[in-house]
């Protein structure tokens, strides 16, 4: 089976099928910000799996972003730092430790949103 090309990839992360224009800030001092397009998962369908008492609604949310240099890609994102989504303003903390996949096209981070 063949594994996806970062230009495989690249037509998910278009603004116009389901990417939406973010700005990545990182913790280290200094650096500046970074233009991004990400997917976002805000929950949304996971209730239909849901049973029993609801839980609590929390704040957590997830992304996936372009590794690379290129326009619109992230060669670094680290703990701590944040996304500010364009859509709403809404900025989200990187929670976990962002993972690239198996091939180091994607990031997968974990996040919660700021007060």
């Amino acid at each position: 089976m063949p594994v996806e090309s970062a230009s495989d990839l690249a037509s998910f992360f278009e603004d116009d099928e389901f990417a939406e224009a973010a700005v990545y800030r990182s913790p280290v001092p200094g650096t500046d910000p970074v233009p991004c397009l990400v997917i976002m998962d805000r929950g949304q369908g996971r209730g239909m799996f849901a049973r029993g008492e609801p839980d609590a609604a929390t704040s957590e949310r997830h992304l996936w972003a372009m590794a690379g240099d290129e326009e619109n890609q992230l060669p670094d994102i680290r703990r701590g730092g944040t996304f500010t989504v364009d859509l709403d303003g809404e900025v989200l903390r990187v929670a976990a430790m962002p993972q690239l996949d198996h091939v180091k096209h994607v990031w997968s981070v974990q996040l919660v949103a700021v007060d």
